[in-house]
């Protein structure tokens, strides 16, 4: 959850980002976090980063990777933006691949 609204035309703004993960076509669906965890995370994000303007927390992508890879999976992020994703796989152990 954030603590402003995200962009959009909706009625209700959202204070929330969907957060979409997959696997490779033909690789099994793997999970490695607790199944005590809720869907909704709740990390500190200042309201106005001058670096760029949707910068994730290094932390929350951290949780995300841990739970869905392995050390030594590559992880892809096609939209990288200010390398959030790079830098959790660069303290788990993973591969990271980025797009921006």
């Amino acid at each position: 959850a954030k603590n402003h609204f995200t962009l959009g035309r909706s009625d209700y703004q959202r204070q929330y980002e969907a957060m979409l993960y997959g696997w490779k076509s033909g690789n099994k669906r793997e999970w490695h976090g607790g199944r005590n965890q809720s869907d909704l995370w709740f990390y500190d994000k200042p309201t106005h980063n001058t670096l760029h303007p949707t910068m994730k927390p290094v932390e929350l992508m951290e949780r995300a990777i841990v739970n869905s890879s392995r050390p030594g999976d590559i992880v892809l992020d096609p939209f990288s933006g200010s390398g959030s994703t790079l830098i959790a796989c660069e303290r788990t152990g993973r591969i990271c691949r980025t797009i921006e």
